[in-house]
């Protein structure tokens, strides 16, 4: 939504716009021109175009920027969308096997009733704004692990090995309030709870060589550069929430990239991908004045100056030109104009030597990207699941008492 108020401010400070007619001067007894590398040629462009160097620099930005970002966010998608179609291709209904594997069952807590214990510990803060907010960050965490067993639904049992990286999928919903802005998260995994426990399996005796009574039992711990994950969620379930909130991303990234370079630089974007230069004689001159009226400010008139003027071909070309050269033309003491034409698009034509951008195109790009990728580091990271967070961090409505239960 930011990004498309980016777009409405731009152009909502312009109001009614008057034609102020059109001169011919095509029939005028014009002077000789000056050269075409007139060094004053430079003043000659609209006020509504950039300057040659800082229009592509802001550009180039932009479409960096916005594309680096859709890139990224199509390519995590992709990843978590593998990762969780990876998950959810164990068949933890087969027998054993050794390898990289996910077992299903209950927990046998060989250590006492908690087998593995996360706590967190968060400090809240509050505001009023209007309204009342609160924020609950993590300010430390500690982790109990010991052993514990799993039981399939075929009777066969399974030793886990935890160290304390593991990755706990269990949903954060118990709060102890210790002081008014002091509370502690609590996750855990007890005797008796189903949880999937995906990691390396190894020890698995074949069925023609069961296990005798005493015998040390499979064993499942971390695979080699990975976590081991211990959930009580659905196979996979993480990685396609993390994966369908990527893709929005992108999506959003890209329809926003589409609609800039369509609403502020159609042109200058094909321009871009090729074009020739050509000479022209002008045809006519036009004027027109749009009212402006910015919050908090009075109202005004902005004038713009354009030029019509003919190819060797017949065709016709337009353009908004400055003032000066709106003078220049209509008094006759410039005869002929560069204008510059696609390769892609012949229709597609701008007065000047090289491309130039519309005014304000070329930041409201850059500062677009800017916005993405500080929206996407900001909010993402409160949107992940809370195992998925550096730092464990809740905020909503209302006051941090109405939370601390």
């Amino acid at each position: 939504m930011a990004l498309l108020a980016l777009v409405a401010l731009a152009t909502a400070a312009c109001g009614k716009r008057e034609d102020l007619g059109r001169t011919r001067v095509d029939t005028m007894d014009h002077r000789p021109a000056p050269p075409m590398d007139d060094p004053n040629s430079a003043s000659r462009i609209a006020p509504s175009r950039e300057p040659r160097d800082k229009s592509l620099a802001l550009y180039v930005l932009a479409l960096f920027g916005a594309g680096s970002f859709v890139a990224m966010t199509a390519l995590s998608a992709a990843r978590h969308r593998k990762v969780a179609m990876l998950e959810r291709s164990f068949d933890v209904t087969k027998p054993l096997a050794n390898g990289p594997a996910m077992v299903f069952g209950k927990v046998e807590a060989a250590g006492g009733e908690v087998a593995l214990l996360v706590r967190i510990f968060q400090r809240g803060t509050e505001g009023y704004n209007k309204k009342w907010r609160h924020q609950w960050t993590e300010r430390d965490r500690e982790v109990q692990v010991s052993d514990f067993i799993v039981r399939t639904s075929r009777g066969e049992r399974v030793r886990v090995e935890v160290t304390k990286d593991v990755e706990l999928r269990d949903p954060l919903t118990k709060f102890e309030s210790t002081s008014r802005t002091e509370r502690i998260g609590i996750a855990d995994v007890r005797a008796g709870d189903e949880v999937f426990v995906v990691g390396e399996l190894s020890g698995v005796r074949s069925a023609s060589n069961p296990y005798r009574e005493g015998e040390s039992l499979p064993v499942l711990r971390a695979s080699r550069g990975s976590k081991l994950i211990i959930s009580s969620e659905v196979p996979g379930a993480a990685d396609s929430t993390v994966a369908r909130g990527e893709s929005r991303w992108a999506i959003g990234a890209a329809g926003w990239l589409v609609l800039w370079v369509l609403a502020f630089s159609p042109s200058y974007s094909t321009l871009l991908t090729g074009y020739r230069s050509i000479e022209t004689v002008p045809v006519d001159v036009g004027q027109w004045r749009v009212w402006i009226k910015m919050k908090g400010r009075p109202g005004g008139w902005q004038y713009h100056y354009d030029v019509r003027a003919r190819a060797s071909d017949g065709r016709v070309l337009q353009d908004e030109i400055s003032r000066t050269l709106y003078d220049e033309v209509l008094v006759g003491s410039v005869t002929r104009l560069p204008f510059i034409v696609s390769v892609l698009r012949p229709s597609v034509a701008q007065y000047g030597t090289a491309p130039m951008a519309r005014q304000g195109s070329g930041a409201i790009g850059a500062l677009g990207a800017i916005m993405l990728w500080l929206s996407y580091l900001t909010i993402r990271s409160l949107n992940l699941p809370w195992y998925r967070q550096r730092k464990v961090t809740h905020e909503g409505s209302g006051k941090l008492r109405e939370t601390n239960t």
